[in-house]
C-alpha cells in the first residue's frame, strides 16, 4: 500500500471516530452516572455487565438496577464482606443506614426481619428496580453491591460489585 493511500485511510478513521464521540457527548463512560444522574447497574448470566460505578455525594442519584436475567436477585449495599461457613453471607455497616431512599416499585424493598437488618432490594427477574438516594458525605468511600442467594451462590458466580461515593 502506498502512503499516500495508507494515509487517506488513517485520515478518514480518525474522523470516523471523531464523529462517533461527537454523536452521542452526554453518553456516560460504563459505571458512571449521566447527565440527568441516573446510573445503571445491569444484571445478565449472574453476573453484572459492570462491577464497578462511581456517584457523587451530596447530589440526588438514582440506582437503576437492571435484571435481565429470569431469576431474581435480592441486592444488598454494604461495607466489609461477611463470611460465614466460608460463604459470603452479608456485609457489615449498612451502606443506606439511616438515609430514607425511594424505591420504584415501592414492593421491591425487603423490610428487615432478623435474619437481615439492612437495605435489601429485591430485583424480580426480568424487571427494573429503581432506587432514589442522596448520599451524604460521611458515606464517601467504597461499599460492596451483592446477591447473597443461593448461600452466596450468586455472589460467587458474579454478582458482586463495588460502589464508589466521591466527593
Amino acid at each position: 500500500m502506498n502512503r499516500t493511500r495508507w494515509l487517506g485511510l488513517m485520515l478518514a478513521a480518525a474522523l470516523g471516530i471523531a464523529a462517533v464521540v461527537i454523536a452521542w457527548p452526554g453518553e456516560p463512560a460504563p459505571g458512571q452516572i449521566d447527565d440527568d444522574g441516573r446510573l445503571e447497574i445491569v444484571m445478565e448470566g449472574y453476573e453484572f455487565e459492570v462491577d464497578e460505578w462511581t456517584v457523587p455525594a451530596g447530589q440526588p442519584v438514582s440506582l437503576v438496577l437492571v435484571n435481565r436475567d429470569e431469576v431474581s436477585h435480592p441486592l444488598t449495599f454494604g461495607g466489609e464482606l461477611v463470611i460465614i461457613d466460608g460463604r459470603p453471607a452479608d456485609y457489615t455497616n449498612e451502606l443506606f443506614d439511616g438515609l430514607s431512599p425511594s424505591v420504584r416499585p415501592a414492593s421491591a424493598r425487603i423490610e428487615p426481619t432478623e435474619e437481615r437488618e439492612g437495605f435489601t432490594v429485591q430485583v424480580r427477574g426480568g424487571d427494573t428496580v429503581t432506587v432514589d438516594v442522596e448520599f451524604p458525605e460521611d458515606r464517601i468511600g467504597t461499599w460492596g453491591v451483592g446477591c447473597f442467594l443461593g448461600r452466596g451462590c450468586h455472589f460467587n458466580a458474579g454478582l458482586e460489585g463495588t460502589l464508589h461515593i466521591v466527593d
